[in-house]
């Protein structure tokens, strides 16, 4: 597992697709769901740059986007209902 992981930080892509395919595989084999907290375009990044700075690839489609486990940062109501008719509480 810890190769998995080593692997995939130490990584870098040239498109979105290849990094989507390899983050897909990443969740895959370490059993972790994310939810997209926040992104970016490069579009709209490149225009926020100043004039002399290098601009990001068009190839890339996004400038950042972060991650966080549905654990952690985004709020998840299983569909599930206990014996009382209540959704149990995420903790």
């Amino acid at each position: 597992m810890a190769d998995v992981n080593d692997s995939f930080y130490a990584k870098t892509w040239s498109n979105w697709k290849e990094f989507r395919d390899d983050f897909e595989q990443y969740c895959k084999d370490t059993h972790q769901v994310f939810a997209t907290l926040d992104s970016r375009t490069v579009d709209k990044q490149n225009t926020r740059l100043s004039v002399d700075t290098v601009k990001y690839s068009a190839d890339l489609k996004y400038a950042y986007m972060r991650f966080g486990c549905i654990h952690y940062g985004k709020k998840y109501t299983p569909k599930c209902r206990n014996v009382k008719g209540e959704r149990p509480v995420q903790r």
